[in-house]
């Protein structure tokens, strides 16, 4: 018997029962991690629609801002189709008083076209028809450079239909014709162009009569490179600006063909790759319609289902290691309690004692191990619910932070205390160029910093990383920023810095401000330009006057002071009409510009008056100046059935000292001067004293 009670017989039958515990537990979890993982999954599904959702609004802004672009080259063009030079160039009122021949008319638009559209290359021709949609002025782009020349021969021709409806018009409006055209590549092969013409009437200024008709070409391949991430598709599905042989878009994206059709936004998903839609100029011309496209990345998604398969598996294995260990446990105290109950049996039986091992003992000792099972249950119970409120809790504070930050249209960039970047949202993106994946983990500053900044941000870099403190630091500046295509842009940057362990880093919004500042050249050019003449105003002619006398002081250079005054301009008015009244301003204008010297300032004091700074010049030089202009005023004769006028000017001069002069003697003596020139009989040119 005691060589039975010895024989040890329970190792194999307990570890074998420990796997079994152990697998048992684990899998009465499984219903619960198959339920989390299905709630999960749907919560994904809701998340992608709400990114797919944004993506669109995105690229609806960024269509926005191209329809923004053609409303403000309509203002252009509404601007320069008003120039007096226009009526000239349509013959109208070429046999009136006071009129300029087609070929100055010519010159002069010329001129101002190229200082109106200096800094916009999208407009690649110009033309003026009159009523039979014959084209009278033409002028297109020069390849390679911003300026504009004439054409003799334009290959211009336009719909009647179009025609009709633009002299039709009763008051001033657009019409807008999206045209498509191949072109012939630097190699010689045809390329898909897309042009939008912009049709305005020209109408007289008094009797608002309709008398011909103004197009402009814009290349909408120039304006879309400004939305480099977004695909441009025109309705037959070629690509804007790709060469023939390039595929069509209808085989890049089977099924394409039918979103196109139904002219309605779309998002294209095959396979797991997505991309949205967006018709832009459809209503204008269904057969040259523009389509844009962008692919949807939605990293959240992504993201998202990798942590939840991740925390899947995690959450098996973590299960998987507890119930091991607690059947472990749990075989280990029987396997003691057994031999201890095995060595009081022999004891009783060989010696004939009363077992120490009563029965109370035993099920005292059981009942202690079972508490000490609950308790240690228990608590894992709590630190495993704390683990995933917490976790939870972190990850809606990550979706609502990437939600908001996703959603504003400023660039919000987050760079750490090496310099480099930890966040970078879609508005980044669409203002720099470059994507997420490109830009994150890199050096921020030596990308987009223009190069002549680079050296002065590395210092300011150093000095913020150490104390916090910067020229820019919780400021708003306006700063020249670069694009990923090299592109410089004018850019409006708030920073403000965060305290970390290894120093401070810094987050900033980003604004592109070019369109701010296009307008506001706009506004400085109407401050300071006379409307009528083109020349400086009164204003902005003192101003500049009395920049040129400081420098005429700091360096002892001579200036002289002109005062023009057209003779007898009421009776010209009087006589022969405002109208004719405003050519002559314009005309004197002109012979002024091309008799003064470059660096000479002219201006418009207001009515006939006229006034000019000839600097860094002789009394004789001022004399010639004066009386070359004069001459070439009174060549000019008005006529109107047999009446007939000669015009002159009546010129005063007065020399500025360098020394103890000031602009405001020197236009009291010029003024002066020119009245004495009135009551000697006008047309002449008089020096005052002095």
């Amino acid at each position: 018997m005691a060589g039975i009670l010895k024989k040890p017989f329970f190792p194999r039958q307990v570890s074998l029962g420990t796997i079994v515990l152990g697998f048992l537990l684990v899998f009465s979890f499984i219903p619960l991690m198959a339920f989390s993982f299905f709630t999960l999954n749907g919560i994904i599904s809701q998340l992608s629609a709400i990114e797919e959702s944004e993506e669109l609004h995105i690229i609806k802004d960024e269509l926005h801002q191209l329809e923004a672009r053609i409303e403000h080259y309509q203002q252009m063009i509404d601007f320069v189709s008003q120039l007096p030079a226009v009526l000239e160039i349509l013959n109208h009122g070429e046999s009136r008083p006071g009129s300029i021949s087609k070929q100055t008319a010519f010159l002069r638009y010329t001129e101002a076209l190229n200082r109106a559209f200096a800094k916009n290359n999208d407009v690649v021709s110009i033309q003026i028809l009159d009523r039979n949609s014959v084209v009278q002025f033409s002028l297109f782009k020069i390849a390679g450079s911003t300026k504009y020349k004439q054409s003799p021969a334009p290959p211009l021709t336009v719909d009647p239909e179009s025609t009709r409806k633009i002299l039709a018009m009763r008051d001033k409006g657009f019409l807008i014709i999206p045209l498509q055209n191949n072109q012939q590549g630097k190699v010689h092969q045809p390329f898909h162009q897309l042009l939008v013409r912009i049709l305005t009437p020209i109408r007289t200024g008094t009797e608002g009569e309709t008398i011909g008709a103004y197009v402009a070409d814009i290349d909408m391949g120039l304006l879309t490179q400004a939305f480099p991430e977004i695909q441009w598709v025109l309705s037959d599905g070629c690509y804007l600006a790709g060469e023939a042989g390039t595929p069509s878009a209808f085989l890049d994206y089977p099924g394409l063909k039918q979103i196109f059709a139904s002219k309605q936004t779309a998002i294209w998903d095959i396979a797991g790759q997505k991309v949205a839609w967006l018709p832009f100029l459809a209503e204008q011309d269904a057969t040259s319609a523009l389509w844009a496209g962008k692919k949807i990345h939605l990293p959240s998604v992504q993201r998202a289902r990798q942590k939840i398969l991740l925390t899947v598996l995690v959450g098996l294995v973590l299960l998987l290691a507890v119930g091991l260990a607690i059947s472990f446990l749990f075989s280990k105290h029987v396997r003691r309690l057994s031999q201890q109950f095995l060595a009081c049996l022999e004891k009783s039986l060989l010696q004939q004692q009363q077992g120490l091992c009563s029965k109370n003992t035993r099920i005292r000792e059981i009942s202690l191990f079972s508490e000490k099972m609950d308790a240690l249950l228990a608590q894992y119970g709590a630190i495993e619910q704390e683990r995933q409120t917490s976790q939870r809790k972190l990850q809606e504070n990550e979706d609502i932070f990437r939600v908001v930050f996703n959603s504003v249209q400023s660039a919000v960039i987050l760079i750490d205390s090496e310099d480099t970047v930890r966040f970078f949202n879609p508005a980044a993106e669409r203002i720099f160029g470059y994507t997420s994946e490109e830009i994150l983990g890199k050096k921020f500053h030596p990308l987009i910093v223009v190069d002549d900044m680079q050296q002065a941000a590395h210092d300011a870099l150093t000095v913020f990383w150490q104390t916090g403190k910067g020229p820019i630091i919780g400021a708003s500046r306006e700063l020249l920023a670069k694009k990923k295509d090299g592109r410089i842009f004018p850019a409006e940057v708030f920073i403000s810095k965060i305290k970390k362990d290894d120093g401070f880093w810094a987050v900033g919004a980003v604004l592109d401000i070019t369109d701010r500042k296009v307008k506001e050249e706009k506004l400085v050019m109407l401050a300071t330009m006379d409307s009528l003449t083109g020349v400086f105003n009164r204003r902005h002619f003192l101003l500049l006057a009395e920049q040129e006398v400081a420098r005429s002081k700091r360096y002892n250079k001579n200036l002289f002071f002109l005062m023009f005054d057209l003779d007898h301009f009421k009776e010209i008015n009087d006589t022969f009409g405002h109208e004719t009244g405003d050519r002559v301003l314009q005309d004197f204008a002109s012979i002024c510009t091309e008799g003064l010297r470059r660096a000479d300032i002219f201006g418009r004091m207001g009515g006939e008056e006229f006034a000019a700074l000839v600097v860094e010049a002789e009394e004789e030089d001022a004399l010639a100046v004066a009386e070359r202009i004069r001459k070439n005023l009174a060549s000019r004769i008005l006529t109107r059935d047999e009446t007939e006028k000669n015009l002159s000017v009546s010129i005063g001069i007065s020399r500025l000292d360098p020394v103890t002069g000031s602009l405001e003697s020197a236009y009291a003596a010029a003024d002066k001067a020119l009245y004495e020139a009135k009551g000697q009989g006008r047309n002449r040119v008089i020096m005052a004293a002095g």
